[in-house]
């Protein structure tokens, strides 16, 4: 049986980061600007009441804060720490072009809230992050790729997309060919350092501020408490009239064998539908065989088992 979970729906405005909230993962711990740097290592989450006073100076503390995160990422690997930094809107745009081109680019994930002027980081595992986001997204495109239709489509990860108040990139999106990467109609997001709850908020957010966007593809990977293997829940969120910011349609935890077919309906993708694909007025599915779901987690297993 699908999860049950309560959908309903938040403002489209509304991004919350309270520690102290249930909609939230992690924890809060405020610093004020001089003690950023000296801090930074010591918490696995951070808001920045103030990052200096020149766009220079934001982007310099910026990174320090974000290296001096990273750093104790690497010392845990099993660990994937969120670094949350309040940054005036004024400065949103230079900070996100300067951190694109140094090499903080390459390890974190980022979006900009700027009703809550929060820039967050999350720090990207190497290895069972890489595996969902990439091997999840090949699955899907090899039997996209096997269909019969004309429909052009492209694939694209880690694309910084403009939404309302702000910006986020998703770990992957497919976007149709002639509309561009910042149209994408499937988004994929990949949780380890966020837990599902985020997830779902992100999912809302991109349904209500991203008209193009037909689906969300959440898949949260939740680590065990003590020894074993981590447990995968995937879920599909969608706009509908009852829940125009969006609700989940589909919510499975998957084994690491003996998965059943795996299937996403075509105008879930596309948004225009060949008749051949339309049987009494609902549209067929892409349906993934079960070996290659199999195959999808034991490439989880892999990436897990290489950051113990």
């Amino acid at each position: 049986m699908p999860h049950q979970e309560d959908s309903r729906p938040i403002p489209p405005t509304t991004m919350v980061f309270d520690g102290t909230s249930e909609t939230s993962s992690f924890s809060v711990a405020k610093w004020g600007p001089a003690t950023v740097a000296t801090h930074a290592a010591s918490a696995s989450t951070h808001i920045s009441e103030s990052v200096g006073n020149t766009v220079n100076g934001v982007i310099r503390d910026a990174q320090a804060m974000i290296k001096a995160r990273y750093s104790c990422s690497l010392a845990n690997p099993a660990e994937s720490p969120v670094c949350v930094i309040t940054i005036k809107p004024k400065y949103s745009e230079s900070v996100r072009a300067a951190l694109e081109k140094d090499e903080i680019g390459f390890y974190t994930k980022a979006s900009y809230n700027s009703s809550t002027c929060e820039m967050i980081f999350h720090f990207l595992p190497s290895h069972v992050h890489s595996a969902a986001a990439c091997e999840f997204m090949k699955m899907l495109t090899t039997h996209l790729d096997l269909l019969p239709m004309n429909q052009q489509y492209r694939l694209r990860d880690n694309a910084t997309i403009r939404v309302p108040n702000g910006f986020k990139e998703p770990d992957a999106q497919i976007f149709l060919t002639g509309r561009g990467p910042k149209d994408p109609t499937l988004v994929l997001e990949v949780g380890y350092s966020e837990g599902m709850s985020d997830l779902r908020l992100d999912a809302r957010r991109w349904l209500s501020r991203t008209p193009p966007v037909l689906l969300v593809v959440l898949i949260d990977i939740k680590k065990p408490h003590t020894t074993g293997m981590p447990t995968v829940t995937v879920e599909h969120w969608r706009r509908t009239e009852r829940r125009p910011y969006g609700e989940f349609i589909y919510s499975e935890v998957w084994p690491y064998t003996d998965n059943q077919d795996y299937r996403i309906r075509l105008d879930y993708i596309f948004d225009t539908i060949p008749p051949q694909f339309i049987t009494d007025g609902v549209p067929h599915d892409l349906v993934i065989p079960d070996a290659f779901v199999d195959r999808f987690m034991s490439d989880i297993r892999v990436g897990w088992l290489a950051m113990l």
